[in-house]
């Protein structure tokens, strides 16, 4: 017996009038076993200390099977980038 494929469905996406858009260089993980949440936010230097400071903006929040699919769907934009652009270097530069 043959499986059938799943029906893709039509999504259409609605964005509001005002959409906020954030840097963000810094993530925070915490997976329970229904959710993960991702803290993400910006990381900056701290002037008066030697931590850095961590400023978190919002979390995210997903099941742990939308963020299998969420991590899918990353690496094939990833990839397409570095297909167009070159390889994304994660290593800090050497003076």
């Amino acid at each position: 017996m043959s499986e059938k494929a799943p029906v893709k469905q039509e999504i259409e996406v609605l964005y509001p009038e005002e959409l906020g858009v954030m840097y963000v260089n810094h993530a925070q993980f915490l997976m329970t076993s229904a959710d993960l949440n991702i803290d993400i936010g910006v990381l900056r230097p701290n002037p008066l200390g030697k931590k850095a400071i961590a400023h978190i903006s919002a979390r995210l929040t997903m099941s742990p099977q939308h963020a299998k699919v969420f991590l899918s769907k990353m690496q094939q934009v990833l990839d397409g980038y570095e297909r167009d652009f070159g390889e994304i270097s994660i290593k800090p530069k050497k003076k």
